[in-house]
């Protein structure tokens, strides 16, 4: 049936997902088409991305969800995010928030590991990318609550186990 039907299934994916497919079609490389211009973001951001005199503890310590890469002298500031979990944590907490959100990622992973559950690992390894690379995950709470919860599991995985 799937090969019978290969062209219309084909004709059909591609007009139903004609935006994917051009950016796809588009892209340079996959990392470019996941990215989905989410690298020239980050790229702008640190161009903009003010350290002069005191302002160098933001490296540490971050400016704020609200102010994040900007420059907070500027009057017109706006809400911004880049997109991608690692750099709006970076430049919302600094260092210290990202050495944060990185330490939990890889926590999961060393927990899962160290108890081979190929389910959840690729569960994790699944929200977690997506969080770094698309972002949208903790800064959501639909998304976020995944994330929590799945930790969570992967926490706890040993009381799971035992019912």
């Amino acid at each position: 049936l799937f090969i019978y039907a290969y062209d219309v299934i084909i004709d059909s994916f591609t007009s139903v997902f004609d935006v994917i497919v051009y950016r796809y079609n588009n892209s340079d490389t996959l990392i470019a088409f996941l990215a989905s211009n989410r690298d020239n973001y980050i790229v702008e951001a640190f161009k903009e991305f003010n350290l002069e005199g005191m302002r160098f503890l933001r490296l540490f310590f971050g400016a704020g969800v609200f102010v994040s890469f900007r420059d907070f002298s500027d009057p017109n500031l706006i809400y911004d995010t880049l997109e991608n979990d690692l750099f709006d944590v970076f430049f919302s907490f600094g260092l210290i928030g990202a050495i944060i959100y990185l330490g939990v990622i890889f926590k999961g992973f060393y927990m899962l590991i160290k108890k081979f559950n190929l389910v959840l690992f690729f569960c994790w390894l699944s929200i977690t990318m997506y969080s770094i690379i698309a972002g949208h995950i903790l800064f959501n709470a639909m998304s976020s609550l995944v994330l929590i919860l799945v930790y969570i599991i992967i926490n706890n995985i040993e009381f799971i186990e035992e019912k």
